[in-house]
């Protein structure tokens, strides 16, 4: 099994999955996790959501 958490820092987890730059995969096998890696989103930009702000 899979399981994706969004992050910001690549430390906690994110409040909003869509604006986090990052997802962190980690991969259960048995009861245990067998691998954890770190994913950048494809196509994200903070440039989009600063220009929403404004």
């Amino acid at each position: 099994m899979r399981i994706a958490v969004a992050t910001e820092d690549k430390v906690s987890v994110g409040a909003h999955f869509g604006a986090c730059p990052y997802v962190a995969v980690f991969t259960a096998e048995h009861g245990a996790i067998a691998r954890a890696e770190m994913r950048e989103k494809p196509g994200h930009e903070l440039k989009h959501l600063e220009s929403r702000l404004n």
